[in-house]
């Protein structure tokens, strides 16, 4: 049963991470902008390059990207979880060199869950299957790794410069009659196994008709300034609240916001669906196991957290356009910023880096091949590039 608990919490997960956290409805009853001084989005990101091509040189030619990064000397990196490879880019999108395999040896990987750049110029990929973090150098050859973590993997690992960890902790505790999920945003030191601090805490007994529900009542967003400060939001469809933690776990800001809760339209529904019909295909099962998992009904307030420069990018999830409020990393209001178009539509991952001005997207599932999209932002009063 806890196996079958577990199995459909993760799949409802995974639906709302590659569908519903980047689409939402517009003109739904009910709907309504999180504040009114950010109905008009003064700012955009527009299209003005892309990586990836049909047919061709393989260096170009993608399978299932999963996870982008900016490495902190501005290369780009792919992970493909068709090919199983890292795809490093220079920031004009030319093709530098690949890395990483499949496997159980150093440096090779089972399932990752995550990159992140660290000082150097390297990355560091999170294998949740193979409980590790394995450490690559700039030229994405094979470093070190950090295994033996005693509760379990930090997922969406980000570095600090001092060599620790900020991740998410996911648990979960059988008792006789019920399951608990929870997931705690906290920080590692150097080589240990152990979470020595710990920013946020969320948790819940597991709904055994809608396993898929605990996300809303455990999932935390966040990212990290560089001066090692962490900006949080649980992910609800209740309120926007977002708190940014001094480096000890003090708070130093909070934003409030008024939300409006209300649910997703039938096409956001049916996208969730296809999601995980797609993954259950992938993984060599029936694809109609799907109708078996129940949906995630309502948007969240905040969806993810970006730190670019001295920006924090909120993620929205309250209309057809991806929209983002910008903050100081003092935590004042600057302005929205939309993404009106895309060739794909708006069925979009974003990667934003403090070390690029770039926004990277790309389409989950393409109607014809996959590409990596590269974005600047314009101010709509001027069309001149910002930052």
């Amino acid at each position: 049963m806890f196996d079958h608990i577990a199995s459909a919490i993760a799949q409802s997960r995974m639906a709302l991470l590659a569908t519903v956290l980047f689409i939402a409805c517009g003109g739904e009853p009910g709907t309504s902008s999180a504040d009114g001084e950010t109905e008009s989005a003064g700012h955009e990101l527009v299209a003005y390059d892309s990586i990836g091509v049909e047919m061709g040189d393989s260096n170009y030619v993608f399978g299932l990207p999963r996870t982008l990064e900016f490495t902190s000397k501005g290369n780009i990196v792919v992970g493909d979880m068709a090919t199983m490879n890292l795809m490093m880019y220079a920031p004009d999108g030319i093709f530098l060199r690949s890395g990483g395999s499949e496997g159980e040896g150093p440096g090779e990987y089972l399932t990752p869950t995550g990159i992140s750049p660290d000082t150097s110029g390297g990355i560091l990929v999170a294998d949740i299957m193979g409980a590790k973090l394995i450490f690559f150098d700039s030229l994405l050859n094979y470093n070190r790794e950090w295994r033996g973590f005693e509760s379990g993997l930090p997922s969406d690992p980000v570095m600090l410069g001092n060599g620790s960890i900020i991740g998410v902790l996911l648990d979960y505790d059988r008792e006789e009659s019920s399951v608990r999920v929870s997931n705690t945003l906290g920080r590692w030191e150097p080589g240990e196994t152990e979470m020595s601090l710990s920013y946020i805490h969320r948790s819940a007994e597991v709904d055994l008709q809608n396993p898929g529900n605990s996300f809303y009542q455990t999932a935390i967003a966040f990212c990290v300034l560089q001066d090692g400060r962490v900006v949080t939001s649980s992910v609800s469809i209740e309120e926007y609240i977002i708190t940014c933690y001094s480096p000890d776990g003090e708070v130093d800001w909070e934003i409030s916001r008024e939300y409006e809760k209300h649910r997703f339209c039938q096409e956001a529904l049916d996208m969730q669906r296809e999601a995980i019909r797609a993954s259950l295909r992938r993984r060599g099962m029936d694809p109609s196991g799907a109708d078996q998992v129940p949906l995630l009904e309502w948007t969240v307030a905040v969806s993810a957290l970006y730190a670019q420069g001295e920006r924090i990018w909120a993620r929205r999830t309250e209309g057809m356009t991806p929209l983002f409020d910008i903050y100081s990393t003092e935590g004042e209001f600057l302005y929205s910023c939309s993404v009106p178009s895309l060739p794909y539509g708006n069925n979009i991952a974003f990667a934003i880096s403090p070390y690029s001005s770039t926004v990277l997207a790309y389409h989950a599932d393409p109607e014809d091949y996959c590409r990596i999209w590269m974005l600047q932002e314009i101010d709509g009063s001027t069309s001149e590039q910002v930052w």
